[in-house]
Parts: C-alpha cells; structure tokens; sequence
C-alpha cells in the first residue's frame, strides 16, 4: 500500500500502491495526476487534492473514494473503480467511467457525467450548476439526478438508463435508447422538459409540469400511458403503438398528439389547449370525447373511427 501524509506536489504527480493508495495530505498537480492500484482502495484520508490537468484513476476493481469537499479538478477525471465517491468544490468533469459499484459525483458548478460505463446506482449532484455528458451513459442501477436550479441535459441517443429515474432541474432532458422509466421529476424555473425513451416511457404517477416551458413525452417503442396531470406551453405526446390520457392535459400553446396506426385515447381528466391542437392516430382511432374538453384552437384530425368533444 502507498499511503502519505505529508503534502506532495509536482507537475506530474503519478502515485501506484499495488494494494491500494491511501492519501493523507494534499496532492497538488500543476500537470497530470495519476492514481492507481491492482483492485485496491484508492482513498483520501485527508488533505485536498488539487489537479490542472487531466486526472486518471485506475483501481481496478477497488473502491474509490475521493470525497474532500476542497478538491479541485480542473481537467476531465477519468474513474475506473469498484464503488466510487468523487467530490469538486467547483465545477466537475468527468472522462471515460467504468465502474462495477455505485458512482457517487458532487460539484458546486457544472458537473459533466462524461461516458462510459456504471455498474451500480448513479447519484449526480451539482449544487445548481447544470448537468451534462459527453458521450454515451450505461447505468445499471437507478439514476438520483439533482441540479438544483441548474438544467439537465443527458441526451446522447445511446443513453441506457436501466433502472428508475428522478430528477431535478431547471429543465430536464433525459434520452435512452431503451425503455425510460422516471419515479419522480422537479422542474424549477419554467424549464423546459424532455424524456424520450427509444422503449416504452414509464411516468411518475404525480402530475409533470414543465410550467410555461415546452414538454416533450415520447414512448417510440411502446404506448404512451399517463395518469398524473400534464402542462406546458407547447406539449407533445408520442407513442408509436398509442397514446392514452389518463389526467388532466394543459398547453398554454400548441398541442400535438401522435402514433403509429394505433389508438389515441382518454380514459381520464380533461384536455385544455390555447393554440392549435394536431392529432395524428394514422388508422388507429381517435377517442377524445370527455365533456370538460377545452380546444380553444382549430383541430386537425388524422386517424381512423374519431370522436371529439
């Protein structure tokens, strides 16, 4: 095991303990950092870690934790561990990740997630900076996602989010390339709102309000089913195999419902729209019949066998 106490610091600093790399005063790097061990902990005890370059920690199947609220990381972090804690006291980001545990990443500032691989739960705070990637996400387990009055955008088409979603931002735009479920979701600031699921799209069951910003739902692999109230100013609602209302549906603007040759239908709440309302069933039916229907707008029709009221 390499363990310190006493600072260290260099233009590139490279520490490797073969059983792990304990860390118990500063480390400050005026280039690179590298740490690593042979599927050992890499852990600070102590001390803040201060990088300007680019940061690379390998513990192969140890944990890292690496979670002093006075480090800094100037440069992209590149994190290979088992369970793993990282911490910026400003802005945070992260490389290539591949991790078999948990990731646990806290900034104050942006905080962008990178790409690559995480083989447990996701929990992303920014402490209001907005949340981003650069490449690809895999996490296996559930995604805890707050940004506080910061915006999340995670939307790489190749995004796999497998298990449950909650989010928190001034707008939130999620993308997975399979199905998409979200538990929970908070947008603060009127932002705007996005989930597209390449599968079926799974809702929280309490209301989804994007405020006067535009809300966007899509299911391209599955139904789109809701049951908790929707509003925004512009809102569209996809499901390639359906559509069906299940609460309340408020646009302060512009309404657009669509599928693929398959039913479009409710079953529940009363639909509002302000502007233009496009519906477009293709030859599945159309059933918007409540009597609390309010289209104050012209309504432009496509489907099979249709009733509006």
């Amino acid at each position: 095991v390499l363990s310190t106490s006493g600072a260290l610091d260099g233009t590139n600093v490279s520490l490797t303990g073969r059983d792990g790399v304990t860390l118990g005063g500063d480390v400050t790097a005026l280039g690179t950092l590298a740490l690593t061990s042979t599927n050992a902990a890499i852990a600070q005890t102590a001390g803040n870690i201060a990088v300007t370059g680019l940061t690379t920690i390998n513990a192969g199947s140890g944990a890292i934790t690496l979670a002093d609220g006075g480090n800094d990381f100037t440069g992209a972090v590149s994190l290979t561990g088992g369970v793993t804690q990282i911490t910026d006291a400003n802005a945070l980001t992260l490389g290539t990740l591949s991790t078999t545990g948990a990731l646990t990443a806290i900034s104050t500032g942006a905080l962008n997630l990178g790409s690559g691989s995480v083989g447990g739960n996701l929990d992303a705070t920014s402490n209001n900076g907005a949340i981003s990637q650069t490449g690809a996400l895999s996490v296996s387990g559930t995604s805890a996602l707050n940004a506080g009055n910061g915006a999340i955008t995670l939307t790489n088409a190749n995004n796999d989010f497998q298990g449950a979603v909650t989010a928190t931002g001034a707008g939130v735009s999620l993308v997975d390339v399979n199905n998409l479920s979200v538990t929970s979701l908070t947008d603060n600031a009127n932002g705007n709102v996005s989930l597209i699921a390449g599968g079926a799209l799974t809702l929280p069951a309490s209301a989804l309000s994007a405020g006067t910003g535009n809300l966007t739902l899509a299911a391209n692999g599955g139904v789109l089913s809701t049951s908790g109230a929707l509003d925004g100013t512009n809102v569209s609602l996809t499901g390639r195999d359906g559509v069906t209302l299940g609460g309340d549906v408020t646009a302060l603007g512009t309404l657009a419902l669509t599928s693929t040759n398959a039913a479009i239908a409710q079953t529940a709440g009363n639909i509002a729209v302000t502007g233009l309302t496009t519906i477009n069933a293709g030859s599945g039916a159309i059933t918007l019949a409540d009597g609390g229907n309010d289209f104050t707008g012209a309504v432009s029709l496509t489907g099979g066998v249709t009733q509006i009221t």
